[in-house]
């Protein structure tokens, strides 16, 4: 059922169809909520909470799958190696701490691995040591935690350009190059959670996935924003049970089956490729999905067993969502994976003269 989830998504809300023109009406709905409350904090009738910390936005247009988090993981750890002092929040989607505030690591390092803080925040919190990251819904209580328990420079918000109840020094907006606006519509008709009007409200696009010769539409370049371009690139694959680097040479030319629960499952697949590795099948699931029911995981094992695999593959966000649950008998990997930018001097450039100015 969950499967067909994601094949909906595909075949409707990056494409028109006759389903998404018959759920526009109500896209048109979500888009006068959604101007109607951005326009009551722009007059100041809504007010917002203002931070003596610089506020960073790390957000998107499309309800998930831009690469917010390999961004935010990069863009953390480059203010850290800059000698700044910088904390995260993150809500924790689909997490136990969703609806409260709960700090999952500080300056001093990681606590004990927490699965119920939610795939992405673990994830972040593993690739970000030495840097508080609190989770929570409610940024403002989650910002004045950071605020009261650290000395900040900077506090990186996590999927927050639609988060206006928090003014924001800087937002960073990303786009997968891809498919960066699916159909064009607004949800539910289509993956837009803003008009791409609001554009104008970014400091800068981020496209991810993007080749270094990858076409910005004009549709973006009218904005007159500063334009960054980056790909993943792999770092390793690591055994899920033993924690050992996997050399490629062990991959190629093997049989592997790609298991997927994110925004965009084309991305990791492209990634995948590009390092020249078959694979037999991509069981693509909804972003946040777990596969850790019984019954699922003994399906899994059994197509394993039929279809002679020799690895399963995963990413890391995948990884951190499982990391408690029964292991396949079928070696598993995931693979770590880090931003590499095209026009990296002008992203510095614009980093040191606006965001650290």
């Amino acid at each position: 059922m969950l499967n067909i989830s994601q094949n909906f998504i595909e075949k409707h809300l990056y494409k028109r169809t006759i389903v998404s023109y018959l759920l526009f009406p109500f896209s048109i709905i979500y888009l006068a909520i959604t101007s109607i409350r951005r326009s009551l904090y722009n007059k100041n009738i809504l007010k917002c909470y203002s931070s003596n910390v610089k506020i960073v936005s790390i957000g998107n247009l499309t309800s998930g799958g831009s690469g917010k988090t390999p961004f935010i993981i990069f863009l953390a750890n480059y203010l850290k190696n800059k000698g700044k002092k910088v904390g995260i929040s993150h809500r924790g989607y689909k997490g136990a701490y969703e609806h409260t505030v709960h700090l999952i690591s500080d300056e001093e390092g990681v606590f004990p691995l927490d699965t119920s803080a939610g795939d992405e925040a673990n994830l972040i919190a593993r690739n970000c040591y030495g840097i508080p990251i609190i989770v929570g819904k409610n940024r403002t209580e989650a910002i004045k935690v950071l605020e009261d328990r650290f000395s900040l420079d900077y506090i990186l918000l996590d999927d927050s350009f639609q988060h206006i109840s928090v003014k924001h020094y800087y937002d960073f907006l990303l786009f997968n190059s891809i498919n960066p606006l699916g159909n064009g519509f607004l949800i539910p008709a289509g993956i837009l959670r803003d008009s791409i009007g609001k554009i104008k409200y970014a400091d800068c696009l981020v496209f991810t996935n993007a080749e270094k010769d990858y076409r910005i539409h004009r549709k973006f370049v009218k904005f007159n924003k500063p334009i960054f371009r980056c790909q993943y690139k792999a770092q390793a694959f690591i055994d899920t049970y033993t924690k050992r680097e996997v050399p490629l040479s062990e991959i190629r030319n093997k049989r592997i089956l790609l298991l997927s629960g994110i925004g965009t499952p084309d991305s990791f697949e492209y990634t995948i490729k590009q390092l020249g590795i078959d694979f037999i099948e991509h069981k693509k699931y909804p972003d946040h999905y777990a596969w850790d029911s019984r019954t699922e995981l003994l399906q899994l094992e059994k197509e394993a067993i039929i279809k002679k695999l020799d690895f399963i593959i995963i990413t890391e966000k995948d990884y951190y969502r499982h990391y408690n649950s029964p292991t396949f008998a079928t070696t598993t990997l995931y693979l770590k994976i880090k931003l590499y930018f095209h026009n990296r001097q002008l992203l510095e450039e614009e980093l040191r003269n606006k965001l650290m100015a």
